[in-house]
């Protein structure tokens, strides 16, 4: 009772300073559409259910608010909780533990949680099962209470898969359609990719291109940091006088900027037919691919079926296969009606 009575009060607490902070942020910055602390209004009662959320962005919120509550008539209440007993300090500002996101979980019976950063990697120890690919690429981002049990499951590495096999498909298609210069239908088949960037996308990166049969190669801005990687993954650091690549993966922050000024970029892309940029933007990035005919698969293409395979996994239990089959278009609704 005692740890049930902490999650929750953390829980609440959290919830309730974080609307008020966010609110404040949003007006400062003058968006009216999340100045109002009701946008983010999560309803309790005594036969509520939760899913917790180490993130706890308005957006969010309402859209989820609005899915669960609006669209799927259900009462269930997705809160952000940030405080725990076991305490990182990550600028600044206090971050759950992943023991304490796990006695968050089980202290209120929640349907399960959704994970941002901070603890995707040292929640594997916590849980009762991880599934095979969040055990290879070292991280959980959605965790699920099944029969009793925590489950932790990866779906970054469903959304990247999804948007790579879309772009191949898309691709192969304008290939097909003559529409890509001519110079470049050397084939349609992926069957090597260079990823540049050595953090933590780069592990869904190479799990899932290898699960796709394609061979991997990494490449940053400081060679070592790529070479010790490169080991941890069973994968070679890219070279460019002997790899020619047929898609480049960029997973760091770099594309904003002009792509002539980062270290090793260019040479492990010029040779490419594809590229997929994990930023949402990456301007440069999109300017390069079309003055040279790379065709260019956007970072926001993993966006829906990431968090489609999320939700699924979080409500496959108490919803009906017929919102489970469209819960693409019961998010895209929610979406709307957070807009409103």
């Amino acid at each position: 009772m005692f740890a049930t009575g902490c999650a929750v009060g953390a829980a609440v607490i959290f919830l309730w300073n974080r609307v008020k902070k966010e609110s404040l942020d949003d007006k400062t910055r003058g968006n009216t559409n999340l100045a109002s602390s009701d946008v983010v209004n999560m309803p309790v009662g005594a036969n509520t259910t939760y899913i917790i959320s180490t993130s706890g962005r308005p957006s969010s919120m309402r859209r989820y608010r609005h899915l669960l509550r609006d669209v799927l008539k259900l009462d269930v209440a997705y809160i952000p909780i940030n405080t725990g007993g076991g305490k990182i300090e990550t600028k600044g500002q206090t971050k759950i533990s992943a023991v304490d996101f796990c006695d968050a979980i089980r202290g209120l019976r929640a349907i399960g949680g959704a994970i941002s950063k901070d603890i995707k990697g040292a929640i594997l120890h916590e849980l009762d099962k991880v599934d095979d690919i969040a055990r290879e690429i070292g991280a959980v981002n959605t965790v699920v209470r099944e029969n009793n049990a925590l489950v932790g499951y990866n779906t970054d590495a469903e959304g990247f898969r999804v948007a790579i096999e879309q772009g191949i498909r898309s691709y192969s298609a304008q290939n097909a359609l003559g529409v890509l210069d001519i110079a470049r239908r050397e084939g349609m088949h992926v069957k090597s990719a260079v990823c540049y960037g050595y953090g933590g996308v780069t592990s869904v990166v190479a799990a899932v291109l290898k699960s796709m049969g394609i061979e991997v190669f990494i490449t940053g801005r400081r060679p070592d940091a790529a070479q010790t990687r490169a080991e941890e993954l069973g994968v070679e650091v890219f070279d460019s006088k002997r790899h020619s690549p047929d898609l480049f993966v960029n997973a760091a922050p770099v594309t904003d900027m002009p792509l002539a000024t980062i270290p090793n970029f260019l040479p492990a892309l010029e040779k490419c037919r594809l590229a997929f940029d994990h930023e949402l933007v990456g301007k440069e990035l999109v300017k390069y691919c079309t003055e040279k005919g790379i065709f260019h698969i956007p970072g926001k293409t993993m966006y829906w079926p990431q968090m489609v395979a999320q939700w699924k996994l979080f409500l496959k239990a108490h919803v009906s296969d017929e919102d489970l089959k469209a819960m693409q278009a019961r998010l895209e609704t929610a979406d709307k009606m957070a807009l409103l």
